[in-house]
């Protein structure tokens, strides 16, 4: 009957084979006698795709949708599109409506905290604390640093040195005369400038 590959009705997987052909040919309709292997297409429900809503707004990840739907990560983008990219809109808007209706119901046992809420996030109203600290008996405060200046003394000529010198002796001696108890014993000194002058 036919000659030849290309002359023969095609069907899904190539050129029909002469049984197929001749049920063509009677006018019976074709019998598929293979079956197509794997699960049969997915189908989202209503109740999927709500509950897919739900997951995404409450934070879940793609990945535990999957598991908790027992369902593939391209099944979930294919049907739930939608839904995974309105969920959190949706989500924030059911909350908002709510906080609304909970803060212009005068009734409602957290008004005033959820109209405080609205108002700072929508109203750019702001708490305002003002603390003033103060030293002893309100005076200004005293800063006392700790640590101290470091001068290089090799870095100072032998004139700026003798006047340091004196400087610190002075103030060691005012330090002695305020406070006697803290000073027990002789100080002598030491000298220092021979060895920074060979150098």
């Amino acid at each position: 009957m036919f000659d030849d590959d290309e002359d023969r009705p095609r069907g899904r997987r190539g050129p029909m084979s002469k049984k197929v052909v001749a049920e063509v040919e009677d006018d019976r309709p074709p019998r598929r006698r293979y079956s197509k292997a794997g699960r049969p297409p997915y189908v989202p429900t209503k109740h999927a795709r709500h509950q897919v809503e739900q997951f995404v707004g409450m934070g879940m990840t793609r990945e535990q949708i999957c598991k908790v739907m027992s369902i593939n990560i391209n099944t979930l983008y294919k049907y739930f599109s939608n839904e995974l990219e309105t969920a959190d809109a949706r989500r924030n808007f059911d909350v908002a409506r709510n906080l609304y209706h909970m803060a212009v119901d005068p009734d409602h046992k957290s008004s005033a905290t959820a109209a405080i809420f609205w108002l700072k996030s929508r109203a750019g109203w702001r708490d305002t604390v003002r603390s003033e600290i103060t030293g002893a008996d309100g005076k200004p405060i005293q800063i006392e640093s700790s640590s101290r200046d470091i001068v290089d003394s090799r870095s100072l000529s032998p004139d700026q040195r003798d006047a340091l010198r004196e400087i610190l002796q002075q103030a060691m001696a005012k330090q002695i005369e305020a406070h006697p108890k803290m000073v027990d014993g002789e100080y002598e000194e030491v000298g220092f400038d021979a060895e920074f002058e060979e150098r």
